[in-house]
């Protein structure tokens, strides 16, 4: 179980007001509000990247307790991630794979497969909906148990999001959890099986989608 208790941004690091919250793994959390809510600080401030007070917990343990660890299980897929962009997706494979005790290449060259992505391709030349599955397919490697994705399915067609969501949920199956925030009315009411809704900072609701 993921638990989010009381957290608020330090000084400078974004807008978040006592968010709290908890959830278990196996579903797909959708992180609404308008521009500015606070959705990509509240992802961010879960990755591991932004300062804040509070706890945050995973499987009752206190994320700050071991960085390390916490790092190997979690990943952020948006306009933050940080990969080489004038390096193939192979080359990216084999520095990166470095910094996890558990990456599995075999995993890595599977979900390329599956997704019909070229590993000799640069990373920069990837299409926006390349680009996430490339970032999807090296979280799986590395046996991530909660995708933070952020905006991913802006400007895609409705085609590539239905697939996409297809994607999401044989993830879901490998016991992780998922928080993708959007804009799209039609992908929350249809996809999303929580709804966090923020509001400047604040959590408005987190409830079932039913």
């Amino acid at each position: 179980m993921l638990e989010v208790k009381g957290v608020s941004s330090k000084k400078g690091q974004g807008i978040l007001q006592q968010v709290t919250f908890s959830v278990e793994p196996g579903y797909i959390v959708g992180v609404v509000g308008k521009n500015g809510a606070g959705k990509s600080t509240m992802l961010q401030t879960i990755f591991g990247i932004r300062g804040y007070t509070g706890q945050i917990l995973w499987d009752g343990k206190d994320i700050r307790e071991d960085w390390v660890k916490w790092k190997q299980q979690v990943s952020y897929i948006g306009e933050e991630a940080r990969f080489f962009e004038q390096k193939t997706i192979l080359k990216n494979m084999e520095i990166l794979s470095t910094l996890y005790e558990t990456f599995d290449k075999e995993v890595f060259f599977q979900s390329l497969h599956e997704m019909k992505i070229g590993e000799r391709k640069k990373v920069a030349a990837l299409s926006r909906g390349e680009r996430v599955r490339f970032e999807i397919a090296f979280a799986r490697a590395h046996n991530t148990k909660i995708y933070l994705m952020d905006e991913v399915t802006a400007g895609m067609d409705p085609l590539f999001r239905q697939n996409f969501y297809q994607l999401l949920r044989r993830i879901c199956t490998e016991d992780t959890l998922v928080f993708l925030s959007t804009h799209i009315a039609s992908d929350i009411e249809k996809n999303m099986d929580y709804i966090c809704e923020l509001e400047q900072g604040k959590l408005l609701q987190f409830r079932e989608n039913l």
